[in-house]
């Protein structure tokens, strides 16, 4: 009497899981992924390994568990690098309840979630239920097949042992009865129990000793007795098939059975033979109870034979030859249990031979914090770098009050001074005062079209949250997208930073105007030719005359230091800008262990 019981799959429908992840990778990793063929074809491994482990019809083999597991173990290495939600990836996923068949008017209930996590929960289902189905179908009249079977079962029992603990956080987004915690725990003891009666089963066909047997078929009953329990609740005895707690209800009773005629057999070897009729007795009444609840699933027919020929022969013996007291079965010892079977742990990785498609990728954290690093590093540097040029402009500025080096470049008047040529060529380089003319009458044309920008995107921010609530209104409870509040808060920020710039800009070329205005004579002269120059330069005048003089020689040797000080801090400020440091050694590092990813990034900073 095997009939074991195995669980259905999770149907699933196919998604293209491309588009999203390959806009999530551009959009977050920048030049780190998204457009190179390596990671094309990852994406179209991805989408194939997931086709092949839900959407297709799975073997009852050790293939599916391989499938599968690989598929797994890619989307728990996945959620850190690639997550999936309504601001991240955005990827439904639906699946139908496992035990929902549907009716003649609409086909079986489904759920779509936006969430790697609750698509690794149906996997596992899944995987649980294929090893239930693998378990089953073993051939329980050899060791081989009785081994495999107590293994796939002790494996689907860790599984749904796993899920009812990890179901917890994700049950406000989980409406699927199959995926219930309850529903989930009386799985996780049935799958045990039937592991233990396959112990059981070898443990009688390698003829162990009386007391043995029974001490397992003991902790076998009470196994089931635990899942009949679970499995008589109001909110799981409406979702197990009815057959299924019938089958576990006559187990109870059949196993019970079963441990009160081997321990009977121990009473008589012991020459207890009251103990041995009671306890017969006891098993006659079990493996009735256990017939007129499952009489029609289960063939108790051997056993009922045996225990009544036993029973009938001690019986006889005990009434002509021993006439001991058949004491009543309260009073009897309890017999002792031997549990073996035991949920298997799930392992990381779950299949040795796992890859990670995403390799390239680190993780989302990891990347968060390499650019943390990159504008920390940029926000020094520029830092410094300011210092430099705020000494420099410092020191320009002395020397204009000082009317340095113009007043001793050229004191004869003959030529137009160096400086001033120098000042002439860069404004006719940049257009001069055409050009700035140019970009002055520009300036409204384009602030016009900046606030017309900003203020289509706030109004298309305000009609999605409109919508957004209107939805919520209308759907109440069933509307389980993000708020929208939550979805745009960053570019609601965004739009507020950029009218703060705008109006930052528009007192800014209020200022610029009235220089150029003031100025504007001047950037016209120095816009001329050098002969035009030099006829708009004032005449030489006494001051000539000082040009051999020790004061002028002295401000030259100043001026000449000046020079070399500027000169160094060209090079400081260009040194500063090509500085780099290369966090991608340590990548390694994150990728063994990106939980411990602050500590490597203490060390490189």
């Amino acid at each position: 009497m095997a009939a074991f019981i195995s669980v259905p799959l999770k149907n699933s429908q196919e998604v293209n899981l491309v588009p999203p992840l390959k806009k999530f990778i551009q959009r977050t990793y920048n030049k780190d992924g998204g457009s190179d063929e390596d990671t094309i074809q990852a994406l179209t491994d991805l989408n194939t390994q997931r086709i092949n482990a839900v959407c297709r019809k799975l073997d009852k083999h050790e293939n599916s568990i391989d499938t599968l597991q690989r598929y797994y173990d890619q989307l728990a290495v996945m959620d850190a690098k690639l997550p999936v939600s309504e601001d991240m990836a955005v990827i439904k996923f639906t699946w139908q309840d496992a035990f929902d068949k549907g009716s003649l008017l609409g086909g079986a209930k489904k759920q779509s979630v936006v969430s790697l996590g609750y698509e690794q929960v149906c996997v596992l289902f899944n995987l649980a239920a294929v090893h239930s189905n693998i378990a089953a179908l073993q051939s329980l009249d050899d060791d081989g097949g009785l081994k495999v079977s107590a293994k796939h079962f002790q494996s689907a029992a860790g599984i749904f042992e796993h899920l009812d603990s990890m179901v917890w956080s994700y049950e406000s987004k989980i409406s699927t009865q199959d995926l219930q915690p309850d529903v989930l725990k009386s799985l996780s003891l049935i799958m045990i129990a039937q592991a233990q009666e396959s112990f059981l089963k070898k443990a009688r066909q390698d003829k162990m000793k009386d007391s043995v047997v029974a001490k397992v078929a003991h902790a076998t009953s009470n196994l089931y007795q635990d899942a009949m329990k679970q499995c008589q609740k109001l909110n799981v005895k409406g979702i197990l098939p009815k057959d299924w707690i019938t089958t576990v209800t006559a187990k109870h009773s059949y196993l019970q059975a079963l441990a009160q005629k081997y321990q009977a057999s121990v009473a008589k070897n012991a020459q207890a033979f009251g103990e041995e009729i009671s306890r017969l007795q006891q098993a006659k009444k079990l493996l009735a109870d256990a017939a007129a609840v499952g009489g029609t699933l289960l063939d108790f027919t051997d056993l009922q034979g045996t225990i009544q020929r036993s029973l009938a022969a001690a019986k006889k013996d005990n009434d002509f030859i021993y006439h001991e007291v058949v004491p009543e079965p309260a009073a009897l010892k309890p017999i002792d249990s031997a549990v073996i079977a035991k949920p298997t742990a799930i392992s990381k990785p779950m299949n040795s031979k796992s890859i990670d498609l995403f390799e390239k990728l680190v993780p989302l954290v990891v990347h968060e914090a390499l650019n943390a690093f990159e504008s920390r590093r940029s926000e020094i540097i520029n830092r410094e770098i300011s210092k430099v040029r705020e000494s420099t402009q410092l020191l320009d500025s002395i020397l204009v009050s000082l009317n340095l080096p113009a007043s001793i470049e050229d004191l004869s008047g003959q030529s137009v001074p160096q400086s001033v040529v120098e000042k002439s060529l860069a404004v006719q380089a940049k257009g001069g005062l055409h050009a700035l003319e140019s970009m002055m009458n520009n300036l409204p044309e384009l602030l016009t079209r900046n606030r017309e920008i900003i203020t289509e995107s706030t109004k298309l921010l305000d009609e999605e949250a409109a919508s957004d609530a209107q939805m919520k209104e209308k759907f109440g409870q069933k509307w389980t997208r993000t708020p929208s509040t939550k979805l745009t808060e960053t570019l609601r920020s965004e739009a507020d930073k950029y009218n703060a710039i705008l109006n930052n800009a528009i007192q800014a070329d209020n200022i610029v105007r009235e220089k150029f205005n003031n100025n504007k004579i001047y950037i016209d002269i120095l816009g001329k030719t050098e002969a035009e120059l030099s006829k708009a330069l004032p005449a030489a005048n006494a001051a000539s005359a000082l040009k051999d003089s020790p004061v002028v020689k002295k401000l030259r040797e100043f001026m000449a230091e000046v020079d070399a000080i500027k000169a160094e801090r060209e090079v400081m400020e260009s040194e500063l800008k090509g500085s780099t440091f290369n966090m991608s050694k340590y990548l390694p590092i994150f990728r063994l262990s990106y939980c411990d990813w602050t500590l490597a990034f203490s060390i490189a900073v």
